[in-house]
C-alpha cells in the first residue's frame, strides 16, 4: 500500500504545464508514466465494475431524459428536413462543446489526479448491470416464462418483442448486450488510453445521445442523423480493436475475419456490423434477419452461426469482457516494458 501511494504521489507531483520545453529524455519519462498511470486506471475501474453494482444515480443515462427535452425544443414538426438535420447537428456539437468544456475547465482546476481518473472513469463505465441483466434473461428464459422474457427484454430495447419466439428473444438479447457491452466497456476504455478522461466522456456522450434520439425512432429518423453518422465514426477504432482481439485470441481466426468483414460491409451501420458481426462468430451465435421498431419490419444482414439459447447472451458479455480485459492487460504490458 506504502509503494502504491508513493507511485501515486509520484505521478500527481508531475507538472505538465512545461511539457513542450522538456528534453527527450524528460518527455519519454513523463510519457511512459502516463501510459502506466493510464492503464492502472483502466484495471481499476473494470474490476471494480465487474463485482460492484453502482446507484443508477450516478450513471450517464441520466441524461436521457434532459437531452430528450432539449431535442424536442429544436426538433419541431413544422421544420423542413434541411432543417431538422441541421437542428440535430447543432444540438450534437453544442451538448459536445459544452461538456467538453466542463472537462477541460475541471482538468485546469483539479489536474491530472490518479485517484479522481479511477473514480470518474469506474462511474462512466459499466458491466455489472449488464451481468446482471444476462442472469435475469437465462433465468426467464430457462424457466420457459415467455412473457415475462419479451416484457423485460421490451425494457431495455426498442423493438417490439412480442411476437418474437424463444429463440428470436434470445437473439434479440444477444444483440442487445453485444451492443451494450461495447458501447458502456469497451469502447471507453479504448477512448481513456489514448485521450484519458475527456476521450472516455466524448465514448460516453456520444452513446448517451444515440439513445436519446435514435433514429428507429420515427421522430428522430431525421433528426438524429448527424448522431449517428459521428456514432459510426467515434465508435470506429474501438470497433476494429475489439475485432483484432477477438480474432487473435481465437482457435478459428479465418472465420471471425470472414463473418465480421461481411458484417462490416451489408449492416447499413457498418461499425455497429462489425461489432456484432466480430462477437457473433467468436461465439458462434446466429444474428440479424427481421426487426420491428414502431411497427415497421427493418431487415438486417444475417450472420449465420448456430441458433442462440439462454445461455448465449452470457457468452456475448463475456467475450467482450474477456477482450476488454486483454486490451488492460496489454495496456498495463506496455507499460511496464516502456516504464
Amino acid at each position: 500500500m506504502t509503494e502504491l501511494n508513493d507511485f501515486i504521489n509520484h505521478i500527481n507531483q508531475i507538472d505538465f504545464s512545461n511539457l513542450f520545453t522538456f528534453t527527450d529524455n524528460q518527455y519519454f519519462l513523463i510519457r511512459d508514466k502516463i501510459l502506466l498511470t493510464s492503464a492502472f486506471t483502466m484495471f481499476i475501474a473494470l474490476i471494480v465494475n465487474m463485482f460492484v453494482p453502482m446507484p443508477k444515480s450516478l450513471r450517464a443515462n441520466g441524461l436521457i431524459p434532459i437531452f430528450k427535452a432539449l431535442g424536442k425544443r429544436v426538433n419541431r414538426r413544422e421544420n423542413s428536413e434541411l432543417q431538422t438535420k441541421a437542428s440535430g447537428l447543432i444540438l450534437l456539437v453544442l451538448i459536445l462543446s459544452f461538456f467538453l468544456f466542463l472537462v477541460a475547465l475541471f482538468i485546469l482546476l483539479a489536474g491530472y489526479n490518479v485517484i479522481v481518473n479511477i473514480i470518474v472513469l469506474t462511474l462512466l463505465i459499466s458491466l455489472y448491470d449488464i451481468q446482471k441483466d444476462c442472469s435475469i434473461f437465462y433465468t426467464l428464459v430457462k424457466r420457459e416464462d415467455t412473457k415475462d422474457a419479451k416484457e423485460f427484454l421490451s425494457k431495455i430495447t426498442l423493438r417490439d418483442c412480442q411476437k418474437l419466439s424463444k429463440m428470436g428473444l434470445c437473439k434479440a438479447m444477444v444483440e442487445n448486450v453485444i451492443t451494450r457491452s461495447f458501447q458502456y466497456c469497451f469502447a471507453p476504455l479504448v477512448w481513456f488510453y489514448f485521450l484519458s478522461i475527456p476521450g472516455a466522456i466524448l465514448s460516453i456522450l456520444i452513446v448517451i445521445l444515440v439513445k436519446s434520439f435514435n433514429r428507429k425512432e420515427k421522430q428522430y429518423a431525421v433528426f438524429g442523423l448527424a448522431i449517428s453518422f459521428t456514432y459510426q465514426i467515434v465508435m470506429f477504432i474501438p470497433a476494429v480493436i475489439l475485432s483484432i482481439i477477438s480474432t487473435i485470441f481465437s482457435f478459428h481466426p479465418i472465420h471471425i475475419l470472414k463473418q465480421s468483414s461481411d458484417a462490416f460491409i451489408h449492416f447499413r451501420a457498418s461499425t455497429t456490423g462489425l461489432v456484432l458481426g466480430t462477437v457473433a462468430s467468436a461465439i458462434n451465435t446466429s444474428i440479424g434477419g427481421p426487426r420491428i421498431y414502431s411497427s415497421k419490419m427493418i431487415r438486417f444482414y444475417k450472420v449465420e452461426n448456430k441458433e442462440p439459447n439462454e445461455l448465449s447472451p452470457l457468452k456475448a458479455m463475456r467475450q467482450v469482457r474477456f477482450c476488454s480485459v486483454i486490451f488492460v492487460c496489454i495496456s498495463l504490458t506496455l507499460g511496464i516494458l516502456f516504464n
